[in-house]
Order: structure tokens, then sequence, then C-alpha cells
């Protein structure tokens, strides 16, 4: 169950619970198609539908996503999710509608799941990969500089033609591999594991995680890879990616918070940039 607070405000309503459609409806659809969420991108501007991903064979999986806090307005979200999917350009889809509620006394289904017919069904088998690389190149090209190039080359080989596509990942990209990422500089280790990546400062203290006041300064923030992923897509290794999945975790204490996600990613806020340096 879903309780959020009551709003009086109708747009701030409707950005609210389309940012939980999106959060929500994101994992659904991941245990719908089990599809872990690093393997689903957004459409171009979100336009032609919410989400999409491929499943192993290739095929095209289209998600639309609808928020109505307590109901309102659900049979159009219901017309929506059909109007979107009339065409069937697709092998698969979901409209999945969440409901979250501003009393917890409602007895009535808090998620709908919509499963229109598509027609579209050969599709190529690399396409999951190109999402993947996708997925990773922002952990460069945030950056700048080498290791700005380096996630922009990721996203140009996402979208290259097959033959090119397919030489990558059988030899690795000689300009990924030129790059040099200096882990000492753009690295940070915790639990003996290396992640690359952007130190900034100046980043807020996220209060509400941690439940500890806003040290001075502002805060410093860490964001990044484990190394090891980095070395698979220098080399092509994609498929390996796939499967690829550790442990999640979160620890906090009154100096460090520690995010570590389950794609890889590791996300740590400290007081200052000094307290990034005390390994834990």
């Amino acid at each position: 169950m879903l309780v959020v607070d009551s709003q009086t405000n109708a747009r701030l309503s409707a950005t609210r619970s389309e940012i939980l459609a999106f959060g929500i409806g994101l994992e659904v659809a991941s245990r719908i198609y089990a599809t872990p969420y690093q393997l689903w991108e957004g459409s171009p501007g979100l336009s032609l539908h919410d989400i999409q991903t491929y499943n192993a064979a290739g095929s095209l999986i289209h998600v639309e996503l609808r928020g109505r806090i307590d109901r309102k307005n659900m049979t159009s979200a219901v017309n929506e999710v059909h109007e979107k999917f009339a065409n069937g350009d697709f092998s698969s889809a979901a409209g999945i509608i969440v409901f979250p509620r501003t009393t917890n006394t409602s007895r009535s289904a808090e998620i709908m799941i919509l499963d229109p017919p598509g027609d579209r069904l050969n599709e190529n088998s690399s396409s999951r990969l190109r999402i993947l690389l996708r997925h990773y190149a922002p952990f460069f090209y945030y950056q700048d500089g080498l290791v700005r190039r380096f996630g922009e080359r990721m996203r140009e080989i996402s979208y290259s033609p097959d033959q090119e596509f397919e030489q990558y990942l059988s030899h690795g990209d000689q300009e990924l591999l030129g790059i040099s990422i200096k882990s000492a500089r753009t690295g940070f280790t915790q639990d003996g594991i290396r992640y690359i990546g952007t130190f900034w400062n100046g980043i807020y203290w996220p209060e509400w995680l941690v439940g500890m006041r806003s040290p001075s300064g502002g805060g410093a923030f860490f964001w990044g890879l484990r190394k090891e992923v980095v070395e698979d897509i220098r080399h092509g290794r994609l498929t390996g990616l796939l499967t690829f999945e550790v442990k999640a975790m979160v620890r906090k204490d009154e100096r460090r918070l520690v995010v570590l996600l389950e794609d890889g990613p590791g996300i740590i806020w400290v007081p200052s940039t000094d307290d990034l340096f005390h390994e834990s």
C-alpha cells in the first residue's frame, strides 16, 4: 500500500503521481519481463511511449506508465494507454497504471496492468546490448576531457551499424581501449572494490535519507562505476554484463552515506571531499 499526503495543487499532484508511476512501473515491468532496469530506456522525448526494452531474442517490448492518485480519471488513463498502442508496433507491451492513495482505507487495486496485442516480431538480437551500453554511458559523459569522450564513444557505438557493433563485441573498441581513465584521480575504493567516476563538491547532504542534519560546507558526492564493468565495456564484453549483478547495499553513519547498486554503480555522500578518502 502506497499512501501519500493530500495535495490541493493539481499541478504538483500530477507531477508527483507521474514520478511515482515511473518508479513503481519500472519495478513492475522489470518483474513482468524478467529484465533488470539497466536494460530499459526511455523512448526519444518519451513521446512514442515511456520505456522500452528487448527480450533475449531481440523482440521489442513497449511500456506506458500512468499514475492516478486516489484513482482519479482512471478511465481516461486506460484509454490513453490503448491509444498509445493502437498501431501494434511491438512484440509485447504493457500499460502500468499506479494508484497511490491519500488514505489507507481503500481496498481497490493499487496497480493495474494492461496487455495490448502487438504485431512486430523480428528484431535484432543485439538490441539489448545496445541499450546496456547507453545505460552506462552517463557515468562518463557527465565528466570532462577524455573521460567525457569515453562516454560519447559508448553512445556512438550503441547506434553503430550491425557489422561495426559485432566487431566491437568481438574485439573491443580501439578508441575506448586507448583512452586512459586515471582511476587514481577519478576513483574511489569501497570494501576493496575500485569505482571509477566523478567527485562533486557542494552537493546537498541528503538529510531526508540519513536522518541527520546537513553538515557545514555543503557536502561532497562521488558517483562511479565498478572498475571491472568499465574494463568489460572497453573490451566489448557486454554479454557477461547482461547477467552481472552484485548485492545492493546501503550503509550510513554520521560521516558517510554509501549506496551500492546491483548493476555496479557506487554512490557516496560525505560532509567534505576529505571524508571520501577514509575507506570503510
